[in-house]
């Protein structure tokens, strides 16, 4: 509507990509490695590796595509997207979720990040305080909450299953890890 034209690089195959496709977006697929804090040499060549030849991919995609902008859904993203906007001169966004004490590879990477990025947009004021901690200057972070359905707040819906015993009851749908 705003004549804004989005290219999405993420892996191809997920419900993200699919929900674009049908929205008529271009898809681009690129397999990102997840971060993991190991000093194995072996490990660190692989990671190393996987952002030079996917952040070459995504350069390409921003140059074929006359990106104007990259904004990285995490710091993960980012490593793979600094690559794109060191070389073609383009402007990161690095949206930046999570809020537990990053282990030392991510907070290295952070902070390698923030130092090129144009913006950390923070979701909460607890994933700023985790983004200060590390290091990053308060000038380069903004906080934007995610967006909530406005029906979210609406009247809750007639339970499909009987439920016990005083609430309130809540349901938490997401992946199953320690920090959550």
């Amino acid at each position: 509507e705003r004549g804004l034209r989005p290219v999405l690089a993420c892996p191809g195959d997920g419900r993200f990509a699919t929900l674009a496709r049908e929205a008529g977006f271009p898809v681009v697929p690129c397999a990102l490695e997840s971060m993991r804090d190991s000093r194995r040499p072996g490990d660190v060549a692989r990671y190393a590796l996987s952002v030079a030849r996917v952040g070459r991919r995504v350069r390409d995609v921003c140059s074929r595509h006359d990106v104007r902008l990259v904004h990285a859904g995490s710091p993960v993203a980012g490593l793979y997207a600094m690559r794109a906007s060191r070389s073609l001169g383009l402007p990161v966004l690095l949206h930046v979720h999570d809020a537990q004490p990053p282990k030392r590879a991510r907070r290295l990477a952070i902070r390698w990040q923030a130092r090129r990025a144009t913006r950390l947009v923070c979701v909460s004021r607890c994933v700023r305080a985790m983004v200060l901690s590390v290091g990053v200057p308060s000038d380069k972070t903004s906080l934007l909450a995610n967006a909530i359905d406005g029906a979210f707040f609406g009247p809750a819906p007639a339970p499909t299953a009987e439920v016990r015993g005083r609430g309130p009851h809540i349901g938490l749908f997401s992946p199953i890890v320690p920090w959550k």
